[in-house]
């Protein structure tokens, strides 16, 4: 009589080392009893356990099969509990990259030279060179941003290569806005710092492209960006004792803004705007205009203090709210008064990013004027070079 020959049920999710030796496993895990005798690494597919299949068990005991006779410091290297990357025959598998090499040099031009150049100031300079980018390794989206104006600031460098860095500028500041308005929806003590580092980073950025832009559209005078960088206080209420004495602490040292003397500037440019009251005088939003205005005094007064460049933040953040809306609405008292804005912008001039907007302020507020409202704009118009 023949024999029956026993069958045996083959091994289908058995381990890379037995497949490759062409021997049946136990499927035993995380180590198999074939890998545990010749203690090999032992790596299952990846589709059959949820692992890797190029990191191998973390509690295999690893040996370097191609070196027989190793050293007293191999045998200690591989047989430790720290894992050991060993590699099994197979496609190697990498993590997604965020960021490539030319992100790395615009990091490093924002090291060197974008970071010193926001500002100007030796008090916030280190700031923006040191803890921005401590921050920003923590939370992408400012990453994303601090590599936005690092392009944009190669951009007004180069000018060969200004379409490109532009397009690059574009690339992050999406992924910028993206995360910061995730953020922004739960924000707490652990990414407040960041949401605000990127609220300035965005209202630089708007400065520029706008500043910067052929275009004849009204882009200062659509002032949503206005909304959004005041609505950042807003959001931050909750966290701003936190930010207040964070990392970004120093960036809100601006000097006596409150008690600040409007009279201190020339009694030229004083006259000038007291001379505006006459535009609203006896109307229902008689009162907006004249804090708007006071506001606009003080920061022009601040521009000989030695953070000059607080001033247009500090306005944009003070005005009153229906100001803006008036503003919104092109009501001609809220443009002269933003013309004046223009003014105290355009005394940031020698800032790249602020370059070209304070004029551009002046022009937009006075097209939309027309030429009925020309007397009272010649201070502004002449201040930034229109006349």
């Amino acid at each position: 009589m023949k024999a029956i020959r026993r069958t045996h049920r083959k091994s289908r999710l058995g381990c890379s080392e037995c497949k490759r030796q062409r021997v049946k496993c136990s499927e035993d895990k995380p180590i198999c009893a074939h890998c545990q005798r010749r203690q090999v690494a032992c790596v299952y597919p990846a589709a059959a356990s949820g692992r890797s299949a190029n990191v191998p068990s973390p509690a295999c005991p690893v040996r370097d099969t191609t070196n027989p006779n190793p050293n007293p410091e191999t045998i200690m290297l591989l047989s430790s509990k720290t894992t050991m990357p060993i590699l099994a025959p197979g496609p190697l598998q990498t993590p997604p990259m965020l960021f490539n090499m030319m992100d790395m040099a615009l990091l490093h031009h924002w090291t060197l030279q974008t970071s010193r150049e926001i500002f100007k100031d030796a008090s916030v300079d280190h700031v923006w060179q040191e803890t921005v980018p401590r921050i920003a390794v923590e939370h992408p989206f400012v990453m994303h941003s601090l590599l936005c104006l690092a392009a944009l600031h190669r951009a007004s460098l180069e000018a060969q290569r200004q379409a490109e860095f532009a397009l690059i500028a574009a690339n992050h500041y999406d992924k910028a806005i993206g995360g910061f308005r995730a953020a922004i929806t739960s924000i707490d003590q652990r990414n407040c710092h960041a949401v605000f580092a990127m609220a300035l980073m965005n209202t630089f950025y708007v400065f520029r492209t706008s500043g910067s832009a052929a275009d004849e559209g009204l882009l200062f005078l659509s002032i949503d960006w206005v909304f959004v960088a005041r609505g950042i206080g807003t959001v931050l209420k909750p966290t701003f004792d936190c930010v207040l004495t964070g990392p970004l602490k120093s960036l809100f040292f601006i000097g006596n803004w409150e008690t600040v003397d409007p009279t201190f500037e020339s009694s030229s440019t004083d006259m000038a705007l007291l001379n505006l009251r006459q535009i609203w005088g006896g109307e229902s939003d008689e009162a907006v205009y004249d804090q708007t205005l006071l506001e606009l005094r003080r920061a022009l007064a601040h521009r000989t203090n030695v953070r000059y460049w607080s001033g247009p933040f500090k306005w944009l953040h003070t005005i009153p709210s229906t100001y803006l809306l008036r503003l919104n609405q092109r009501q001609p008292a809220a443009l002269v008064i933003f013309a004046y804005f223009g003014a105290l912008v355009h005394n940031l001039h020698s800032l790249w990013w602020a370059k070209g907007c304070g004029k551009r302020i002046v022009k937009e507020a006075a097209e939309v004027l027309g030429p009925y409202w020309d007397n009272f704009l010649q201070w502004p118009r002449l201040e930034v070079g229109l006349l």
